[in-house]
């Protein structure tokens, strides 16, 4: 070979390397980049750098690098970028901590906060069942039983009460909430929410549903609403055919030209459904006319036999019957009003 020849060989060798290596980069780059593009989360009062990184099931150390922060000092309003993480996003309910007092034992803490010893254990490294007064635990509440109520939680009536360690209603994929600083309530509440609203997304093509007031944080008076003062109510809007250009940001008036039939069925079965379960419903609150839309359609479409739709409905039996779990109330013939059981034994919660 000449040595013009090995060269113009050696050139093309190296020309192909540094194209090979710049494609890399190139490639490294976009990578960063997008593990960089994930979510721009703005910071609310009471959130710590490690709930905000679980929500979104990154590290700690994760968003801080992402950030240039140091420590855990974070401000109300704050936007911090959160990287694109493949951990399992935890955003049911946040981690409480709970200051023993004399005379409680494991048992009765794990029972009010409707988790289980184990769970206690594993999340303050505990051997055995001796705890001592002052000793702060670090709980998870409602781990031990998916939507049971926490006793203490809910005090008061929904008419006259407050909330204590209230929970708020995350962001979620599947619903909107319309003020999130009225999205506070109890940890069976909450459950239910985000559960049934999943389910109804997953079985149809349907929009977001909006959320409306739940309890504002602690509870108590909420104007304009009666109720809603100890955590166990919320205002669910409708599912429609095509979405209302107003909805979610307000509720939309329902009637049987515009609503989505058979998501809106399902809502309504899946929450009378829990009325059986430590947690569930205890009324639905729909206008009149609305129920006899749905009990006429469910009967039409073989949905239901009426045995099941005269222990779900007051329709046909008058709006001011004392029978059903779904009662009028004037005012609702644009979301569904749900209200939520009182915990067993808890005498702190009063159904009225």
């Amino acid at each position: 070979m000449t040595t013009s020849r090995l060269s113009y060989v050696v050139a093309v060798a190296l020309v192909v390397t540094v194209t090979h290596q710049a494609a890399a980069e190139s490639r490294a780059r976009k990578s960063r980049r997008h593990r960089h593009r994930g979510h721009v989360h703005v910071v609310q009062k009471g959130q710590t750098l490690w709930q905000i990184a679980r929500e979104y099931g990154c590290k700690v150390k994760q968003v801080r690098r992402l950030n240039g922060i140091k420590g855990n000092n974070l401000r109300i309003g704050q936007k911090l970028r959160v990287p694109r993480c493949s951990g399992h996003r935890h955003v049911d309910v946040p981690e409480f901590v709970h200051f023993v007092s004399r005379g409680e034992t494991l048992g009765g803490i794990a029972k009010r906060y409707g988790v289980s010893i184990k769970h206690i254990r594993r999340r303050n490294h505990l051997r055995g069942n001796l705890i001592r007064p002052g000793q702060k635990l670090r709980i998870i509440p409602g781990t031990g039983g998916r939507g049971r109520p926490m006793l203490g939680q809910s005090i008061g009536s929904p008419h006259n009460g407050h909330l204590v360690h209230g929970i708020q209603l995350p962001r979620g994929r599947y619903y909107v909430r319309r003020r999130p600083y009225r999205a506070w309530g109890t940890n069976n509440a909450v459950y239910y929410i985000k559960r049934i609203a999943r389910i109804i997304r997953s079985k149809y093509r349907v929009h977001k549903v909006a959320i409306g007031d739940l309890s504002k944080k602690g509870g108590g008076d909420l104007s304009p609403h009666l109720s809603h003062q100890s955590g166990r109510d919320v205002d669910i809007g409708f599912y429609f055919k095509k979405k209302p250009p107003n909805y979610p940001t307000s509720f939309v008036k329902g009637n049987r030209h515009n609503l989505n039939m058979n998501a809106m069925w399902t809502m309504l079965r899946l929450y009378v459904a829990t009325a059986g379960s430590a947690g569930g419903v205890e009324k639905i609150f729909l206008d009149y006319k609305l129920q006899k839309l749905f009990y006429k359609w469910a009967l039409e479409h073989h949905k239901a036999s009426k045995r099941t739709l005269r222990n779900m409905f007051q329709y046909p039996r008058g709006p001011a019957a004392l029978l059903g779990i779904i009662r009028h109330e004037p005012g609702h013939d644009n979301h569904i009003h749900v209200r939520f059981k009182c915990p067993r034994h808890d005498k702190k919660c009063f159904s009225y």
